[in-house]
């Protein structure tokens, strides 16, 4: 079990908002989920956090909040299409908005690259 915060109902309503505005033909439902990350690059040990799980296509996404030092919450990110095929933000946020557009953003740009080639 997590100690890392939960989603909001509100965050919830504004990932799925924002998913309706990105894919509006296709139906996507966020779940909630628990993911394991390494939350610095000195850890060891994989933490448990609250995270949205959902797919579109053949990419699957994962928003994930945590606490930085027990008072801040943090935003990660990362879509990825197999094992080896991971993106992620190369940043935190402190800003759920942020960090979904700039994930959204992040595999826009892929996906219109990979579609170059």
């Amino acid at each position: 079990m997590s100690n890392n915060p939960d989603f909001s109902k509100t965050e919830q309503w504004q990932i799925q908002t924002t998913l309706k505005e990105r894919w509006p033909d296709i139906k996507i439902e966020a779940e909630a989920v628990e993911v394991e990350l390494r939350l610095s690059l000195a850890d060891r040990e994989l933490t448990t956090c609250n995270a949205m799980y959902w797919k579109v296509n053949n990419s699957t996404f994962i928003l994930a909040k945590t606490y930085q030092d027990k008072r801040r919450v943090e935003f990660r990110s990362q879509f990825f299409y197999r094992g080896h095929q991971q993106f992620g933000a190369k940043k935190e946020y402190d800003n759920l908005e942020e960090c979904l557009t700039g994930l959204l953003q992040m595999h826009a740009d892929y996906e219109a690259e990979r579609s170059r080639k």
